[in-house]
């Protein structure tokens, strides 16, 4: 059986939440990374193998890890792929600013340029954070 992922997009106001598209992609290979992010960190280094080949979709987020003291801040991530020093990519992302991507959405191109070996995370907040990294690939294209 294939593993199967979806992303939903959606859109909410006063009036209540539509959902405006709803994609499910089949692959043979699901990569899942949950990893806290220490605040304060630098290039936290997260090894994952991401390759284009036969890549489906993808999705990276974060959030405060729940608990923590409200004085401590936490506000985005900066992803770096592959390098520390010359990324192939470089991403920001936020709470409520996510990135997914996948095979069948013709509105935007692929934004991982080349395939990921590693992700250099960088917190720049005081607060530890949940980075969430989920990609759907099939092996057999």
């Amino acid at each position: 059986m294939p593993n199967q992922h979806k992303i939903v997009t959606s859109y909410q106001s006063e009036g209540g939440t539509s959902i405006i598209k709803t994609e499910e992609i089949e692959g043979t290979v699901s990569i899942n990374v949950e990893e806290v992010i220490p605040g304060g960190a630098t290039n936290h280094e997260i090894d994952v193998a991401i390759p284009l080949t036969g890549l489906k979709g993808f999705a990276f987020a974060c959030s405060k890890v729940s608990g923590q003291l409200s004085s401590l801040t936490f506000t985005e991530l900066t992803l770096k792929t592959n390098s520390a020093g010359s990324p192939a990519n470089t991403f920001t992302i936020t709470p409520a600013n996510g990135i997914a991507w996948s095979v069948g959405d013709a509105s935007i191109a692929n934004p991982v340029t080349t395939a990921i070996a590693t992700i250099y995370v960088t917190n720049a907040g005081t607060a530890d954070a949940n980075f969430v990294a989920r990609a759907l690939r099939d092996a057999t294209s």
